[in-house]
């Protein structure tokens, strides 16, 4: 967690963020270290941050809204063009669940006139088990994220942890992107980094970046 702490504060400093997300097992099933995890890295972070719910994280949501300030699922815009919809897919029992049907379809209404939206979850919900083993095959969310697009095409994309052998991006049918966020500081997966978002008025971009040495504390 230092390198990342380390990584995303010289992220803001060198190049600009508006936000970090992270997608859920902050810990493993110990929600106890939830406070000191929160004291100790992410309030020593430089700039606006979010997280998602993971199913190694077993707070209860009235833990969860103590901590964070809000529950599961949450949202919230920036300058009336970007919307960010937390959805999720856990429970404190640490359950494999679709995101809630009826609070993304009430997101995706309020959001319709906006110009980018951004969906994001620690599971991944496309279904596809040849590329995710441990993934949710998730029909109805697919169908209605399919839906909205086809009348307002503005889900940029739909960002999830999870996996950490996956730091790369998923096209599902042809039309939509699902992208891995990689491996934050897990003891296994790909090599520990982050993924970057960069969004403007002409392009999409993202990648994935290792830590960088000279950050090494």
């Amino acid at each position: 967690m230092r390198k990342l702490l380390n990584s995303l504060n010289y992220e803001k400093e060198s190049k600009g963020l508006d936000y970090s997300f992270h997608l859920g097992d902050l810990v493993h099933g110990e929600p106890e270290l939830l406070s000191i995890l929160k004291k100790e890295y992410f309030d020593k972070l430089n700039h606006d941050y979010y997280v998602a719910f993971g199913n190694h994280d077993h707070a209860t949501e009235d833990v969860w809204v103590n901590l964070w300030g809000y529950g599961y699922n949450h949202r919230f815009v920036k300058d009336e063009t970007f919307a960010f919809i937390l959805l999720n897919t856990s429970n404190a029992d640490g359950d494999y669940l679709c995101p809630e049907y009826d609070y993304l379809y009430k997101s995706l209404e309020l959001f319709k006139d906006y110009e980018f939206v951004i969906l994001l979850s620690h599971i991944a919900w496309h279904g596809d088990k040849d590329f995710d083993e441990h993934g949710i095959n998730c029909v109805e969310i697919q169908n209605l994220v399919d839906l909205h697009n086809k009348k307002y095409n503005n889900i940029v994309v739909a960002l999830n942890g999870h996996h950490n052998r996956r730091d790369n991006c998923y096209l599902r049918d042809g039309i939509f992107y699902h992208c891995y966020v990689g491996n934050a500081g897990g003891t296994w997966g790909v090599e520990p980094g982050y993924r970057i978002f960069e969004i403007n008025d002409k392009s999409v971009n993202t990648y994935y970046i290792r830590y960088p040495k000279f950050l090494d504390k």
